[in-house]
């Protein structure tokens, strides 16, 4: 969960990681809990999608000691002819977070 991992996009190589701050980062953005995350998850939106490569290159820019200068509105355009990419990102976000395996006890952990 916490390494740092790397994706070629458009012959360039791109630190991205997914740990408790992104995640934390996308519940509070998307207003869902913890343990509704795992269901989101099944039917990302594009919009959705797109938060999640942000994040993973903001994590992981952060944790490679990289300058990070990409905004939200430059995500989109990193996949116009490489649209297929996106998906890698969220495949490595899902693989990154159990979310499923670590959903918190309802009903105050007993």
């Amino acid at each position: 969960m916490n390494t740092v991992k790397t994706i070629n996009v458009a012959g360039r190589e791109f630190p991205v990681k997914y740990g408790v701050n992104a995640l934390n980062e996308l519940c509070k953005k998307w207003n869902v809990s913890f343990n509704d995350f795992g269901t989101l998850m099944e039917k990302f939106t594009l919009d959705q999608m797109l938060d999640v490569v942000f994040v993973g290159l903001k994590y992981g820019h952060k944790r490679a000691g990289v300058e990070f200068t990409i905004k939200p509105e430059d995500v989109g355009d990193m996949f116009d002819d490489h649209f297929n990419k996106i998906v890698e990102f969220v495949q490595l976000f899902g693989t990154s977070l159990s979310v499923e395996e670590t959903a918190l006890p309802q009903g105050g952990g007993e």
